[in-house]
């Protein structure tokens, strides 16, 4: 299908050969080896803090910024801390309280047993947890993990990208980008750095770090062009992430046409072509809407269906600063398509146009069903939830003054167990379907949650792989199933004698994917179509220059019970889309009450004779 100008724009909006080394100026190549400058910043959390870090740049690397690992840590973690153990020829020993790793700064290497343990930060979520997954809601714990076999141990061959390691005798450096990306992790704990102060997000409900400090991109375009040595770096920590902490979920262009599990990205766009040759050139380039724009084709190419996103330009305050003029002039909507994106047609062709069915359904919806998200008819309830959200702040709320859901039924998994609870109530009410079907994932706190009161296990277990050090993950959680701030057992008792079923489709992506998967696992029903998949978490990293992008996380790709990696969707037991001659689709069965009444009934009359 053709896309539109105004479709180009959209995407541009909503996406959000060797390596090279990094390239000496004539002024570095005449510099002292070793030569350093430190600077002392400043340490942005949720404001402007007391603390301060070091940062320190080598005279032969230019502008990229560096940092003590040990100290990066200890900022990351505060109260922990890194020993470095130098030992013979350049090698040296890190330990922390979860793990160690070994570090060659002559092979511009890094090596860890257990890279997980190495690089938990999990420790400020929850005290003692290991590093998987929690976002820290007050009515669910982690309990342990089981994994399928030891660690498969980590090396990262830095040197292959150009990231060269430094040492000193007390100290190990690696650039301050490369230890963000080391340590980023699924709650979303990562660092930026914009030339002034280390930015720190500590969990994944704190604003964006140019929403915490509006000057936040001021330092970093202070000028009209890129450096030259910080784009080469850049590109090649971006190399970096794909190559070695990327989920690889199973779908995006260059993973299907240039298979960048196997040969890493930098090949992966020389072998898609000139079109690939193309996007890594703007991507190196020194002009900052070419580098905009390349993020954006790169965007395109390694499109997962939400969880990786690199269109950087779309961060608020790029465009809106009348100082920044210069930065819109390539950029017009009349040279844009013609300018970086008129090799791209069948790129976009390829890219789903999931924002319209969306809408589409939220419309449909609204138009059979009315306002609100509780239905009811007959024997059937329905409550539709657009995503696996909780606001922390309602929930800490209640758990300190208590109260009744009632008054949080705008705070959505609130208004779901109010609607439970409702139902469970009304003695006509025997069926309840949970409407996924433009839910487009959220926290799999809530979800585990609600997998709970379903069940009726207090235990609940998420199961997914660590791509990189090759296990399967059995990560156990305990719910406190009757909100009353306590764990024990009394959460037992809480019960619902409803028949369950999940409706979902294509816009039912992430957890909205993961929640009809699970229920089929169980024998629970599921109705609408295909589901959207998305099989990782997501990874929130910054590109070394300090424009923020995400990816599907190594650390969580899901599976169903039988271990099978679960992006291309479930099935469901009754699809419900009706499609004409003219090959138009009808989703109106999706909210049709009656329909899902009698599916329903006849599923689990034939269930209960089995």
């Amino acid at each position: 299908m053709k896309k539109t100008l105004s479709t180009i724009l959209a995407i541009v909006m909503l996406l959000a050969l060797a390596i090279p080394a990094l390239a000496e100026s004539g002024e570095a190549a005449a510099a002292e080896p070793g030569a350093y400058t430190d600077k002392t910043v400043g340490v942005f959390r949720s404001e402007l803090t007391d603390e301060t870090a070091t940062v320190r740049y080598y005279a032969d690397a230019g502008s990229i910024a560096y940092m003590s690992i040990a100290d990066y840590y200890a900022v990351m973690l505060p109260g922990q801390s890194m020993t470095v153990t130098p030992a013979e020829d350049g090698k040296y020993t890190l330990t922390n309280p979860c793990g160690s790793a070994e570090v060659d700064v002559k092979a511009d290497t890094l090596t860890s047993a257990n890279y997980a343990a190495f690089t938990n930060l999990m420790g400020q979520v929850q005290e003692g947890m290991e590093n998987i997954y929690l976002d820290g809601y007050p009515f669910i714990r982690v309990i342990g993990a089981e994994y399928s076999n030891a660690p498969k141990p980590v090396t990262f061959r830095f040197g292959d990208y150009g990231i060269d390691l430094r040492a000193d005798d007390e100290q190990v450096y690696f650039p301050l980008g490369t230890l963000s990306d080391m340590f980023s992790n699924m709650d979303y704990i990562y660092s930026s750095f914009n030339n002034v102060n280390l930015y720190v997000n500590m969990d994944n409900d704190m604003d964006f770090m140019y929403i915490r400090d509006p000057k936040y991109f001021d330092s970093i375009l202070d000028r009209e062009t890129r450096d030259a040595e910080l784009a080469a770096f850049t590109y090649s920590e971006l190399c970096f992430v794909f190559d070695n902490l990327y989920g690889f979920p199973g779908r995006g262009i260059l993973c299907e046409d240039a298979a960048l599990e196997e040969v890493g990205l930098d090949k992966a766009l020389a072998d898609f072509g000139p079109a690939g040759t193309r996007t890594k050139e703007l991507l190196l380039s020194t002009d900052w809407d070419d580098y905009f724009m390349g993020m954006t084709r790169l965007s395109m190419l390694v499109d997962d269906g939400g969880h990786t996103s690199l269109s950087i330009q779309a961060h608020a305050d790029l465009y809106t600063n009348p100082e920044r003029a210069w930065l819109v002039e390539k950029l017009s909507a009349e040279n844009l398509f013609d300018t970086y994106f008129s090799d791209f047609s069948d790129v976009m062709a390829r890219i789903p146009d999931g924002i319209t069915n969306l809408t589409g359904l939220l419309d449909l919806r609204k138009e059979l069903l009315g306002e609100g998200h509780y239905f009811t008819k007959g024997d059937t309830a329905m409550y539709s939830m657009n995503g696996f959200v909780a606001d922390k702040a309602p929930w800490y709320e209640y758990y300190a003054k208590g109260g009744s859901f009632d008054d949080y039924d705008e705070t959505v998994f609130m208004g779901l167990v109010s609607a439970m609870n409702k139902a469970q109530a009304d003695p006509e009410i025997k069926n309840f379907v949970i409407d996924l079907s433009t839910n487009g994932g959220g926290s799999a706190d809530v979800l585990m949650a609600l997998y709970s009161l379903i069940t009726g296990n207090r235990e609940c277990v998420l199961k997914y792989q660590n791509v990189l050090q090759e296990q399967n993950i059995d990560q156990r959680f305990l719910v406190d199933r009757n909100f009353d701030g306590k764990f024990d057992e009394s959460d037992a008792d809480v019960r619902y004698d409803l028949n369950f079923a999940v409706l979902a489709g294509r816009e039912s992506y992430s957890c909205g994917n993961l929640f009809p998967s699970m229920m089929k696992d169980l024998g629970y029903m599921t109705l609408g179509e295909r589901s959207g998949g998305g099989a990782c978490t997501i990874l929130e990293l910054n590109t070394a220059d300090g424009f923020f992008y995400h990816i599907s996380a190594y650390q969580m790709r899901l599976t169903n019970a039988a271990g099978e990696v679960i992006d291309a969707g479930i099935v469901p037991d009754a699809e419900l889309v009706k499609t004409d001659a003219d090959g138009q689709q009808d989703y109106s069965d999706f909210y049709n009450l009656d329909l899902l009444s009698d599916l329903i009934n006849e599923f689990y009359a034939e269930e209960g004779a089995a």
